[in-house]
């Protein structure tokens, strides 16, 4: 008999242990798990910094904070009311609406009078309206929204005008990027007009030129 088999037992785990205590695979397995942390914490801040900004989602602002962002780079689809008007209905649309495109600032400003807010230097319909601005500029106009009494014409409406709205921009940001890699590309990065992807040279806009209804003609 072998008295007690000492020392001839073996684990059957201890070669499973061993494969997980190689130093070097622990050290790659950390480096994933690091690197896939920053990738999930740096869309997370860039996402926080989106919505921050007005992107991929609905604000109602204020007159200072509209005059700011007028300012901005970034195209704003801005919703005028009046103070008491049943806005609602228009404003779930546009909270949908900046869902689907995060390139674009999706606003309401609720007024005391049927005028736009003094930082709005060009003439605009009567609230309740819908605008298109691009770097500062009223580039399209609603009209005939305050005539709409019934729910779903006023959604229908809305949500034509706001489609159209991001096809247009769409469609810039697209000739922009064509001229940005094109071979004659002049490198001036500022057009005659100030609109994305125009020439330096001088020209007129058809059709855009002055603030035109989108979807509610």
């Amino acid at each position: 008999l072998n008295g007690g088999g000492e020392g001839t037992d073996l684990d059957p785990d201890a070669s499973d242990d061993d494969d997980f205590d190689d130093p070097d695979e622990l050290a790659m397995l950390e480096k994933l798990r690091a690197a896939r942390l920053r990738e999930v914490r740096s869309a997370a801040a860039a996402e926080q910094q989106a919505q921050a900004d007005g992107l991929g989602c609905h604000h109602r602002v204020g007159e200072a904070v509209l005059a700011r962002l007028l300012r901005e780079p970034e195209p704003i689809i801005l919703h005028l009311t009046e103070a008491g008007d049943d806005c609602e209905m228009v404003e779930s649309e546009l909270r949908m609406a900046a869902i689907r495109c995060k390139t674009v600032r999706h606003l309401t400003v609720c007024c005391a009078t049927p005028h736009p807010p003094r930082c709005i230097r060009c003439e605009c319909p009567p609230a309740p309206c819908l605008l298109l601005f691009e770097r500062g500029q009223l580039t399209n106009t609603s009209t005939g929204l305050e005539a709409l009494r019934e729910p779903q014409r006023i959604l229908e409406a809305v949500r034509s005008w706001v489609e159209d709205a991001h096809l247009h921009l769409t469609a810039q940001q697209r000739r922009q990027a064509d001229s940005d890699d094109g071979s004659d590309d002049d490198g001036e990065g500022v057009s005659y007009c100030g609109r994305v992807g125009c020439r330096a040279y001088p020209h007129e806009h058809v059709g855009f030129g002055k603030p035109r209804p989108i979807g509610m003609g």
